[in-house]
């Protein structure tokens, strides 16, 4: 007789069936490879970060860049490839996918805007038409 352990945590008043989370990256940028992690026993998502159509992303290589100091030492690394570059429309559409197919998996959205008005857009299209309940890397929620 095998007996499986319970691997829930809660975490800022999430709980997440298991401490397992893809990270907002190119491996989170769409339904299906989100689902994929699903499959392979994940017990959640930080989407991709989505941002206004508006906005051109431009995805230059090498991805990755050094900070230095003056006299030339490393000192962080910068990622550039953090907010996808498909249709807003298309990742709402992902993310309604995402949480009729797994309800009870951890999906939270990221977003970026660069004005008051561009937040309060995408917080709302992400709550009222990706699903209801929602996480931002907003400051505020005014």
């Amino acid at each position: 007789m095998t007996f499986m352990r319970d691997l829930g945590v809660e975490f800022c008043g999430i709980r997440f069936e298991n401490p397992l989370m893809l990270s907002s990256s190119p491996v989170s940028n769409t339904a299906e490879m989100v689902s994929r992690a699903f499959e392979a026993g994940f017990g959640g998502v930080m989407y991709k970060c989505l941002g206004s159509s508006d906005v051109k992303i431009v995805h230059p290589s090498p991805r990755m860049a050094a900070y230095e100091t003056a006299d030339g030492r490393v000192v962080g690394v910068q990622n550039v490839e953090q907010t996808s570059d498909r249709p807003f429309a298309d990742n709402l559409a992902d993310l309604r996918y995402l949480k009729k197919r797994w309800p009870k998996k951890v999906v939270i959205v990221n977003i970026m805007g660069f004005s008051k008005a561009e937040w309060r857009h995408l917080a709302v299209a992400c709550e009222t038409r990706a699903w209801t309940g929602w996480s931002s890397t907003s400051p505020a929620r005014t």
